[in-house]
């Protein structure tokens, strides 16, 4: 496949010296493009599936190495309030492509998406990062809003065995609304 490369134009004299500094050559003064065509070894890669034999029904594709866990901005609101609950997802692998986990239901509870965002950071010589996932909960019942346990399952590459990682279900206390 032919690509198009910079490469130095020679001369002798000394003003061409001066042009051929760094800074003159990368707004391409002193560079000519000349058409290249690059070859490169194969690469042999050996795709094998995931294994079906222990796939948690939670699994959604994540392949990699992570931790999981929730939290919430508020213990405490009004009837009608929101609370903004986060999951956030952190480790090795393809964090790009991590869905959000499902959220068991909450009878009630009106649920709105809210965010999502992928931050890539590299984890020794493996990409990774972390996601994070924002959901809105509205409860509008005064008394204890408990929201369950959310499940997370990804195939460890390393252990080569699917891993299972479930956050603690958090209470929030609804007071009676002033409106």
């Amino acid at each position: 496949r032919a690509t198009i490369v910079e490469q130095p134009r020679r001369s002798g004299s000394t003003i061409d010296d001066f042009f051929n500094d760094s800074f003159f050559q990368s707004g391409g003064f002193i560079t000519k493009k000349v058409p290249r065509i690059l070859q490169v070894n194969p690469v042999r890669i050996n795709i094998v599936p995931l294994p079906e034999e222990g796939r948690p029904a939670s699994f959604n594709g994540a392949v990699g190495e992570f931790t999981f866990q929730a939290s919430v901005d508020k213990r405490s609101v009004e009837q009608n309030e929101a609370v903004a609950l986060t999951l956030s997802i952190d480790g090795g692998g393809n964090i790009s492509t991590v869905n959000r986990p499902d959220l068991p239901e909450i009878e009630g509870v009106k649920i709105y998406e809210s965010d999502a965002s992928t931050q890539v950071i590299p984890h020794g010589s493996v990409i990774g990062g972390k996601k994070t996932f924002e959901i809105t909960l509205i409860p509008p019942e005064r008394g204890t809003l408990t929201i369950p346990s959310v499940e997370f399952s990804f195939f460890n590459p390393r252990s080569r065995s699917y891993q299972v990682q479930k956050t603690n279900p958090i209470s929030i206390e609804v007071r009676k609304g002033t409106s």
